[in-house]
């Protein structure tokens, strides 16, 4: 996602140095295959490396529930494949005043009434969506499938979007969402039409459960039933699973150089079943994760995805009472006994630290939903040969800029806001350090 980290940094350079203000800042949320960020009245839809529309749309200071981009149908093709699209798209955004007022506008400066979701299940915090796809519905511009149902562009009133929504590599949908009697209910629909067919679980899902249920059989039998804590059923947590197309199938929009998605793909999708696993009583023994190429991970914590990066595999976490959804990376568990222990000594297991922006707030990448984690690409492996071959004479200009820089802060005495801190003018847009930087032999 270079270029939301482009237009994060440009909306970061334009905070006053000695604001105190929480708002504006950064809010980014899902519209697979892409994502939309909102900072201030600004709106921009991002699909990998392309930002494919952009909006101002005003009275955006509020807590940001959803945020969607609908595509000229003529131009959809699948979820799984990117296309160029015929015109700019439609945006729409829902937010949160307070537990009594959901606002939503439409790129058009339309705007439309929001009924809360009956089945919230809390008070005051509404569940995002997990994901939504779209819907071509025969219409100009595609529709999106959320959880709960559709929303169509500039649609004046809509139920508030919840759930998740599953798709596989061959076009096949299905919708997930709470009921009445607090039951999760999984349902097929028609990939066209988006019209309910017959409640289903998709076989992936299925397959994910008998999985990790043979495997705590056979930790069970390992163990000895003296110490095998029996009677637990397994259960998929639906809601933080997911089944999705990977985002960046196709060659029109392979990225130059060697890159590799950070997500775990098998067979052109994005299968990752979030599983709790429950003792007798219905207390919670343990959480795990598994992907479709069968591997099994271990969690004190209920995770939602799972990343590989530089041969580490990092567990995703959603904290399900944190009301802005905000991740958290995890070091999965040695076992499912030792992910037992954690939860039985209610300590939190293999979090790591938070990473800071340059003003010591808590990094935007910690408020990339899961699901938009398919746009992120690993480094370009030709550029990392061609830093690690670099000589002292190629990377001159860069470090003499970064040596002044250094001795002209020392000289200075900065005082500090403890809510805001000074962002590094070496890493402002069009910045000397930046500028040399992008001179570097080989850079793209």
């Amino acid at each position: 996602m270079a270029r939301t980290r482009r237009h994060v940094l440009a909306w970061n350079s334009t905070i006053p140095e000695d604001s105190t203000d929480s708002f504006p800042r950064v809010q980014i949320r899902e519209s697979f295959p892409g994502a939309v960020a909102v900072f201030g009245k600004e709106v921009v839809a991002v699909e990998g490396d392309n930002t494919i529309g952009k909006a101002t749309i005003p009275a955006q200071r509020y807590r940001l529930i959803s945020a969607f981009y609908f595509l000229n149908s003529r131009g959809l093709k699948s979820q799984s494949t990117r296309t160029k699209h015929n015109g700019p798209p439609s945006l729409g955004v829902i937010t949160a005043h307070n537990q009594n007022e959901l606002l939503a506008a439409w790129s058009d400066d339309s705007a439309a009434i929001v009924r809360p979701a009956s089945t919230s299940r809390w008070g005051w915090h509404w569940d995002l969506p997990k994901s939504t796809v779209s819907v071509p519905l025969g219409t100009e511009q595609s529709s999106r499938l959320c959880g709960n149902g559709v929303i169509s562009p500039h649609q004046e009133s809509f139920d508030l979007p919840d759930g998740v929504v599953f798709c596989d590599a061959s076009g096949n949908m299905w919708r997930g969402s709470y009921s009445a009697d607090r039951t999760f209910v999984v349902r097929r629909v028609d990939p066209v039409t988006a019209v309910d067919i017959q409640q289903e679980i998709p076989l992936q899902l299925m397959s994910a459960e008998r999985r990790v249920t043979q495997l705590i059989e056979r930790d069970v039998a390992k163990r000895g039933a003296l110490n095998s804590n029996g009677n637990v059923r397994v259960c998929v947590n639906y809601r933080m699973s997911t089944l999705l197309p990977a985002p960046t199938a196709g060659p029109e929009h392979e990225l130059p150089g060697s890159h590799e998605s950070a997500i775990p793909v098998v067979d052109g999708e994005v299968l990752v079943a979030s599983v709790d696993v429950v003792d007798r009583y219905g207390a919670i023994d343990s959480h795990a994760v598994t992907t479709g190429d069968g591997a099994v991970w271990w969690s004190a914590e209920p995770c939602v995805g799972v990343a590989h990066v530089a041969g580490l595999t990092w567990l995703i976490a959603d904290d399900v009472h944190d009301k802005d959804d905000h991740t958290q990376l995890l070091i999965p568990a040695a076992s499912r006994a030792e992910a037992q222990e954690s939860i039985t000594a209610d300590v939190s297991y293999g979090r790591l630290a938070l990473t800071l922006d340059a003003r010591g707030n808590r990094h935007w990448m910690h408020d990339i939903p899961w699901s938009v984690w398919g746009n992120l690409q690993l480094r370009d492996a030709a550029a990392s040969q061609r830093l690690r071959h670099a000589t002292a004479q190629q990377l001159e200009p860069l470090t003499n800029i970064v040596e002044a820089a250094a001795q002209e802060t020392k000289k200075q005495s900065t005082v500090h806001k403890a809510t805001s801190t000074s962002v590094s003018p070496l890493c402002r847009p069009n910045a000397p350090a930046m500028e040399a930087a992008a001179t570097f032999p080989g850079h793209q």
